[in-house]
């Protein structure tokens, strides 16, 4: 019998390594054959050991399309062979051109809305991303989705008769929790990338003033505005918050989760750029829900945001006029009770639900 063969593409992302690596541990728990073609530095942060027995192609980012083409025997048209692209967000051309081969392939897809159509620009640029992505979606196997709030978005919003499997943006893993927490002073670390487009952080800063005995992180790379400047150097000002700014390298910003009693979030919810109308824990997920997964990390977050179903017991809620007096103590869940309430997200639960769908 011939094993199934899976060609997975990230040429998008430095930060969706993630999904690689979920896409390889799934393969591994049955058995297909896995080829990553992927750019060299989303390789360089990918798991070694994860890896080191499975097929990667690297392509160069300036030329994906001439690269691609080098590796077009990877793409056969037979039913045991599937390609999926879990990202589009750049390289559309090359995607195009790709979907219109006779191959069997899926797309992840991260706005729900820009899919659907609904968007906040009618430039020329974002009408040509529309006929590609109509083009892509009409001749793609199947759908893969983070979560199942966007799952049913877009069952409920759309007429796709198409499947949809949830491939979370991260996996549990029981290894990344601790047994115990050894920290002297509550640590609180607010991650991603500083924007204050997407975010808001006076509340991070209130709640430092007003929990002077608490440790409290900000780390993630400042988008260049006065605005974004301005928040680091308004947070810089108190003794009891660390900023670490620009790239964190995986090693650190792990560590700086790990040792995290809870994670913050003041999430804008209803995002809104020059093309996307995407509403945050509906149509388009947050990255902050996944450190609740991947580290068993309870999070602080803004009351209007929607955590991910099966994440109830570790989510906080705030609200921003009651903040100046907020309290917070340590997080009750032990070892067991965080693996039991997690393990729905695991890569054998998940494997259970994709190899179904997938074949």
């Amino acid at each position: 019998m011939q094993r199934k063969h899976l060609v997975v593409l990230e040429l998008s992302t430095i930060n969706h390594y993630s999904l690689l690596e979920n896409w390889i541990e799934i393969a591994k728990i049955n058995s297909w054959d896995i080829t990553i073609v992927t750019l060299k530095e989303i390789r360089a942060n990918l798991n070694s050991e994860l890896v080191n027995d499975i097929e990667c192609v690297l392509v160069e980012k300036r030329d994906v399309m001439r690269q691609l083409v080098k590796v077009k025997s990877l793409f056969k048209k037979d039913f045991n062979n599937l390609v999926l692209f879990t990202s589009i967000q750049s390289n559309f051309f090359s995607f195009f051109i790709f979907s219109l081969l006779r191959i069997r392939f899926g797309i992840t897809i991260h706005n729900v809305n820009a899919w659907l159509g609904k968007a906040n620009s009618t430039s020329l640029k974002f009408r040509i991303k529309t006929y590609f992505r109509k083009v892509i979606y009409k001749k793609a196997s199947f759908l893969v989705v983070n979560s199942l709030n966007m799952k049913n978005y877009y069952d409920k919003e759309s007429n796709n008769e198409k499947p949809i499997c949830v491939m979370p943006f991260k996996l549990f893993k029981p290894s990344n929790l601790p047994i115990e927490c050894t920290n002297v002073k509550l640590k609180i670390v607010y991650p991603g990338m500083v924007s204050s487009s997407r975010k808001r952080y006076d509340n991070f800063i209130r709640l430092a003033r007003n929990m002077p005995d608490a440790e409290f992180v900000l780390m993630g790379r400042v988008e260049s505005t006065d605005e974004d400047n301005k928040i680091i150097e308004e947070a810089s000002k108190l003794s009891n918050i660390t900023c670490i700014n620009g790239y964190v390298p995986r090693d650190i910003f792990d560590k700086e989760i790990k040792e995290a009693d809870y994670i913050f979030g003041d999430i804008r919810v209803d995002f809104l750029d020059f093309e996307y109308i995407e509403k945050y824990g509906v149509t388009k997920d947050s990255g902050l829900s996944y450190f609740s997964i991947e580290f068993g990390k309870p999070i602080l977050v803004n009351s209007d945001f929607s955590n991910l179903s099966g994440l109830e017991l570790f989510t906080q809620y705030f609200d921003s006029s009651a903040i100046s007096n907020y309290k917070i103590d340590k997080n009750t869940l032990d070892y067991d009770k965080k693996c039991s309430l997690l393990n729905r997200f695991s890569a054998s639960s998940i494997s259970e639900n994709v190899s179904g769908i997938l074949w």
